[in-house]
């Protein structure tokens, strides 16, 4: 089991003014001999997975794969598939508890379109099962067997 804490800055919603913590994950991605840091959501609302197109420009992603419409909290936006080498999950700056090899994602066509990466269903939520602590702001990952 592994218990992270959410990431200390937060999110504000614009609609209620109300100050939100998110679960947000550290990771590491290598691809093609380039090494990137990073955050991602823990996002149990996404059916897939995402990198900014930021992020998959400096990591030379192949962006010339299958463009679905994906629809998200901030409308429809066209996205291109694509892989990552390897993606590791991260507890604090060091400690590595998981990697995926290839890693399915959804690229935006256009930039500005994320924020950060999103680990979907498709992802994390198949090797762990994930509890969200609201109130003791925490994530709880049990490995599924």
């Amino acid at each position: 089991m592994i218990t992270l804490n959410y990431f200390p800055d937060s999110y504000s919603d614009p609609s209620s003014e109300m100050q939100y913590k998110l679960p947000m994950i550290g990771v590491s991605i290598t691809h093609k001999g380039k090494n990137f840091r990073t955050t991602g959501l823990i996002d149990s609302g996404s059916t897939r997975t995402f990198i900014p197109k930021e992020f998959a420009n400096i990591m030379d992603l192949d962006l010339t794969g299958q463009t679905d419409i994906m629809v998200g909290a901030n409308g429809s936006f066209k996205s291109t598939k694509s892989v990552i080498g390897r993606c590791f999950l991260r507890k604090g700056e060091n400690q590595i508890f998981e990697n995926f090899i290839n890693l399915h994602v959804n690229v935006p066509v256009n930039t500005n379109t994320l924020p950060c990466m999103v680990f979907g269903r498709d992802s994390i939520f198949q090797k762990f099962n994930i509890t969200f602590q609201e109130k003791n702001e925490k994530i709880i990952l049990k490995r599924v067997r």
